[in-house]
């Protein structure tokens, strides 16, 4: 047996985006055994991925940031006796962690305060010069491992879906209606599309869709922006705040029951459009809207699954993307007004009944 350490990123999005070149690895020799290093609360997005053959939760912030707790992870490791690793991650503080587990090929992209820890280096394109998960193919392509398909998936557990129908249940919401999943909330406020344009989309759409249910849908900390949103809509008895509600893996169930996903540039909406069918009869494929506005859809857009990219306007001085973390603007994003997505839903759903 091949044993192989891919050291992962940190967010849901980007975990998805790696899948390509963790197949790619997996597929190139029978005897590959994968593991994959990656913090918990991205530990559900590879789980089910016949991929990978074992998932390790390293969190250099949080469980590992003592240097007792770093200790005991390297010693840990060190009994595994991987044969390499391999780093996604651009941490110096990751590479040299995993180096002193005496894994004896280390393999990543060549970077200045990395490529002495590393056994092979491959040059480094930059990392927005092209799409992100093209990004992790090219390196283990130029590895040696040659698969270059670009899906992904995410699978969700027959329990997650049960557990998934009794929250739909709680709230009374018939999954035969259109179902509609709003996801307001991301890990930067630019991307956010304005609270006030999904109150608009909401009234529009309740005007002209009778048995609708719309679900807002994110973690606990987004429960203010599901509380406002709800406060301000004309039918509140249509809007269910499941933000705090539900793990990635139900969050993948309730999408099953899903008609159309909307969100930023945001870890649900790669979920979504992500998502496998356990029975393609049996369930929903969402339409996953993606609303971009300081993110290029080329670096981070959806490539896998049913989705569809709407762009906001961008002033002549904005770059893309967009790095302007003090930026107070948002052209970008309110230029992306709710006429514009509710055409889309529209579209959609006269063409679901058809």
């Amino acid at each position: 047996m091949h044993k192989i350490l891919i050291v992962n990123l940190n967010w849901v999005g980007d975990v998805l985006f790696t899948i390509p070149a963790l197949k790619a690895v997996k597929k190139a020799r029978e005897d590959i055994f994968l593991a994959v290093a990656l913090p918990g609360r991205c530990r559900r997005i590879l789980e089910f991925n016949p991929a990978v053959d074992e998932i390790i939760e390293f969190d250099e912030r949080n469980q590992h940031r003592s240097l007792i707790a770093r200790a005991r992870f390297i010693s840990e490791i060190k009994k595994k006796k991987f044969a390499k690793v391999i780093f996604f991650h651009r941490s110096s503080t990751r590479v040299i962690i995993f180096s002193l587990c005496k894994i004896p090929e280390r393999e990543g992209y060549c970077r200045s305060k990395t490529r002495l820890f590393l056994t092979k280096c491959v040059p480094d394109p930059g990392k927005d010069s092209m799409h992100k998960a093209q990004y992790f193919l090219n390196l283990v392509n130029a590895l040696g491992y040659p698969l270059k398909e670009m899906s992904y998936e995410f699978y969700v557990s027959e329990e997650e879906i049960k557990i998934a129908l009794q929250l739909l249940r709680e709230f009374e919401v018939n999954v035969e209606d259109k179902i509609i999943c709003l996801h307001p909330g991301a890990n930067w406020k630019p991307k956010m599309w304005p609270l006030n344009y999904y109150i608009q989309l909401i009234n529009a759409i309740s005007a002209e869709v009778e048995k609708v249910n719309f679900l807002i849908v994110g973690t606990r900390k987004e429960t203010e922006l599901a509380r406002t949103i709800i406060e301000n809509v004309h039918h509140r008895e249509k809007v269910f705040d499941l933000t705090g509600r539900t793990t990635l893996g139900t969050l993948g169930g309730i999408f099953l029951f899903t008609d159309v996903m909307i969100s930023g540039d945001s870890g649900p909406l790669h979920l979504c459009s992500a998502l496998q069918l356990p029975d393609k009869g049996r369930y929903k494929r969402p339409l996953a809207i993606g609303l971009y506005g300081p993110t290029s859809k080329d670096l981070t857009g959806p490539l896998s699954g049913n989705f569809l990219i709407l762009e906001g306007e961008r002033k002549n001085d904005c770059s893309l993307p967009c790095y302007n973390f003090n930026c107070q603007d948002y052209h970008c994003m309110y230029s992306l007004k709710p006429q514009i997505v509710l055409k889309t839903v529209r579209r959609y759903l006269n063409e679901c009944e058809t």
